[in-house]
C-alpha cells in the first residue's frame, strides 16, 4: 500500500520511529503492567477501527490487518492478541457467527465455501463500521430514490450507494445485516435479487408484493423495447441515407435492396411501438391498483379509528351520538358539493359583467352626445324687440 493511501487512517504516532517500535512488539501482561497494557490495546483498537472506515472494510483477515500496518519488514506483534481482546468487548465478531443463510436452503457450494473457506480463514467483521454503512446505505436510498416503493435489484442498488460500501461483496453484508434487523427484504425474481427497504419510522418488516415485481417487470421491459425502439430508427435512417447515396451513384438495384430493408424494418417499428404502447397501458393500470390499495388502507384505518372511539363507551346513547355527528358531517359535505356544483359565484360574476357592459354603452352613449353637442356652434337668441334707430343711439363719450 502506497504512504498517501496509509496516511488516511495511520495515526499520528506513526511518523515517530522509537513510539512505534515500542508499540509494534509484544503486547505486555495487564498483571504486570496494566497501564502499558490499556495504552498498547487502545492505540491499535483505534487504528483498527480508522483502517476499516478509511478502506470501506466491515470485514478482514488477520492476515490483512497486519499488512495494513506493515511498518517496512516489522509487522504488529501484538495485533492477534488485541482482535482476541476487541472479540470479547463486542467490538468485532468471529465471520462464522454471522451466518445469515439458511441451512435449509443452502447449496452444496455455500455449504462448502462456509465450512472449508470462511470459517478457518478466521475472517472478522467490525460491528460499528458495518453499523455505520448501514445507515448510510438507507441515508443514500431515501435521499436519491422517489418511488416508495424502493424496490431495487441489487445491481442498481450497489451504483447507487457504491461511495457508501464501496465493493458488492460489502453490499451483500450490509442488505443481509439489514434484513436480519428486519429494515429490508430480499426475493429472487427470474434470477435477479431484488431489495425492499422499510419506510423511514416503519417498525413493520417490508414485504415485498406480487404488484411491485410486476411492475419492476415492466420496468425492465420497457426499457428494453425503448432501446430497441431507438437501434430500429437509427437503422431505419442509415439504409435511407445509404440508398439516396445508392441512387445518386446509379446503383438502382442496391436502392432497392436497402429500401426492402427499410421497410422490414418500419415493420419492426409498428410492432414494437404497439408492444411499448401495451406496456404503458399495464403500467397504469398497476398504478390505479397501489391507489386503490392506498385508499382501502386509509377506509380501514377510518373503521378501525370509529371502533377505537365506540370502544370506551358502547352504550346505545354514544352510538346515537356519534351517529347523529357523522350525519351532520355527512350534511356538511351535501351542502358543499351543492354549493361548488351551483356555483354562485360564477353567476355573480356574469350578471355584474353584464351590468359593467351596460354602464360602458351608456358611459359611452353619453360622452358621444356630449361631445357633439360641444362641437355645434352656439348662436344667439332671437330678439324679440325691434331695433333702435341710429340716432337714438347715444355716442360714446371720449375722454382725454
Amino acid at each position: 500500500m502506497e504512504d498517501s493511501e496509509m496516511r488516511s487512517y495511520l495515526p499520528g504516532e506513526w511518523g515517530d520511529p522509537e513510539r512505534m517500535q515500542v508499540l509494534m512488539g509484544p503486547l505486555p501482561h495487564r498483571e504486570l503492567n496494566h497501564v502499558a497494557h490499556t495504552a498498547r490495546v487502545t492505540f491499535w483498537s483505534a487504528a483498527i477501527h480508522s483502517w476499516c472506515r478509511a478502506a470501506l472494510r466491515p470485514f478482514f483477515t488477520l492476515a490483512e490487518c497486519q499488512g495494513a500496518f506493515r511498518r517496512g519488514s516489522q509487522i504488529p506483534v501484538c495485533l492477534p492478541q488485541v482482535l482476541q481482546l476487541m472479540m470479547r468487548q463486542g467490538e468485532i465478531v468471529p465471520m462464522n457467527q454471522l451466518n445469515f443463510t439458511d441451512h435449509k436452503q443452502e447449496t452444496w457450494v455455500g455449504w462448502g465455501c462456509r465450512v472449508l473457506v470462511v470459517q478457518p480463514a478466521h475472517m472478522l467483521w467490525g460491528n460499528a463500521v458495518l453499523q455505520e454503512m448501514c445507515g448510510r446505505v438507507v441515508e443514500t436510498v431515501w435521499d436519491k430514490r422517489s418511488s416508495h416503493t424502493l424496490l431495487i435489484t441489487l445491481k442498481d442498488l450497489h451504483s447507487l450507494v457504491r461511495e457508501a460500501v464501496g465493493t458488492l461483496e460489502n453490499l451483500e453484508l450490509v442488505v443481509k445485516t439489514l434484513v436480519a434487523q428486519g429494515r429490508a427484504a430480499t426475493v429472487l425474481h427470474h434470477g435477479t435479487l431484488y431489495v425492499k427497504f422499510a419506510s423511514p419510522g416503519d417498525a413493520a418488516r417490508p414485504e415485498v408484493l406480487p404488484e411491485e415485481l410486476a411492475k419492476s417487470d415492466l420496468r425492465e421491459a420497457r426499457k428494453r423495447v425503448e432501446r430497441s425502439l431507438k437501434a430500429l430508427e437509427e437503422e431505419r435512417e442509415a439504409l435511407r441515407c445509404q440508398a439516396k447515396i445508392a441512387l445518386s451513384r446509379g446503383a438502382k438495384t442496391e436502392a432497392l435492396f436497402l429500401l426492402r430493408r427499410k421497410k422490414r424494418v418500419d415493420k419492426s417499428v409498428v410492432t414494437q411501438l404497439g408492444v411499448l404502447e401495451n406496456l404503458v397501458s399495464w403500467q397504469h393500470h398497476l398504478d390505479d391498483v397501489e391507489t386503490n390499495r392506498q385508499v382501502l388502507g386509509a377506509l380501514k384505518g377510518g373503521v378501525e379509528a370509529l371502533r377505537t372511539a365506540l370502544a370506551g363507551d358502547t352504550s346505545p346513547d354514544a352510538a346515537a351520538t356519534t351517529l347523529d355527528d357523522l350525519q351532520q358531517v355527512l350534511e356538511e359535505c351535501e351542502d358543499l358539493n351543492a354549493l361548488v356544483s351551483s356555483n354562485p359565484v360564477a353567476e355573480d360574476l356574469t350578471g355584474l359583467e353584464d351590468e359593467l357592459e351596460g354602464l360602458l354603452l351608456a358611459a359611452g352613449e353619453e360622452t358621444r352626445m356630449t361631445g357633439e353637442a360641444e362641437l355645434e356652434p352656439r348662436l344667439p337668441d332671437v330678439p324679440t324687440e325691434p331695433p333702435l334707430p341710429t340716432s337714438a343711439v347715444p355716442a360714446p363719450r371720449l375722454s382725454l
